[in-house]
C-alpha cells in the first residue's frame, strides 16, 4: 500500500495529501482533521497507516486505504502531544511524546496504552531552565536495536530507553 510520490503534511488542524507528480498545479486533499493544531505526521513502514500528534494531547491513527480514522489514542498525555513514531518491528505499536514529559508506548489496534516512560525530573548538568519535555522520539529499524527508543528533551538531553522484556532501563542520557 506504500505509494511513491506521496507527501503528507500538517497545516494547522488538517493533514493534507500532496501528489508530487503534479507540482505545477498543486492540489491537496484532506486526509484527517483534529480539534487543535497538529504537531507531527508520520506514515508507518508499509504505508498503510498515518499517525498525527496534536495539541489536545491525542494521537490519531488513520487508515490510508480507507482515509478514515482507525483509532483515536486518548487519555495518555495531559498536555500537548508533540511527536509520534511507529515501531518498525511491531506493526501495531507506536510511541508518542509530549510536553507532559512522557513517552508513551501504544497498541493502536486496541487503542490501549502499554507503557509509560516518565522523564527524570531531577536537575541534570545540562539543564538550566527548561523542563524535560519530549520534542522528538525515534525508533531504530535494526533488529538488534528494536527494543530501544530515543527521546529528545527540552532540557537539552537525549534519553535512550531499552524496553525489552518489561524491564525498562534508561540506557543512556546524552
Amino acid at each position: 500500500c506504500k505509494v511513491e510520490n506521496t507527501l503528507y503534511v500538517a497545516l494547522a488542524s488538517e493533514v493534507h495529501h500532496v501528489d508530487l507528480r503534479y507540482l505545477d498545479s498543486v492540489t491537496t486533499d484532506v486526509v484527517s482533521t483534529s480539534a487543535e493544531d497538529i504537531n507531527q505526521v508520520v506514515v508507518n513502514s508499509t504505508g498503510e497507516y498515518l499517525a498525527s500528534a496534536d495539541d489536545t494531547g491525542e494521537v490519531s491513527v488513520v487508515s490510508l486505504r480507507d482515509r478514515k480514522v482507525f483509532k483515536q489514542l486518548r487519555r495518555g498525555h495531559s498536555s500537548i502531544c508533540s511527536c509520534v513514531a511507529f515501531r518498525p518491528r511491531q506493526p501495531w505499536e507506536l510511541f508518542s511524546g509530549g510536553l507532559d514529559c512522557l513517552v508513551l508506548l501504544w497498541d493502536f489496534s486496541r487503542g490501549k496504552k502499554k507503557l509509560e516512560l516518565a522523564a527524570d525530573q531531577t536537575n541534570s548538568e545540562g539543564q538550566v531552565f527548561n523542563p524535560p519535555m519530549i520534542h522528538s522520539v525515534a525508533v531504530p529499524e535494526k533488529r538488534e536495536l528494536a527494543n530501544h527508543v530515543a527521546a529528545a528533551r527540552g532540557d537539552a538531553s537525549i534519553v535512550i530507553y531499552d524496553i525489552s522484556k518489561s524491564a525498562v532501563k534508561n540506557t543512556l542520557t546524552l
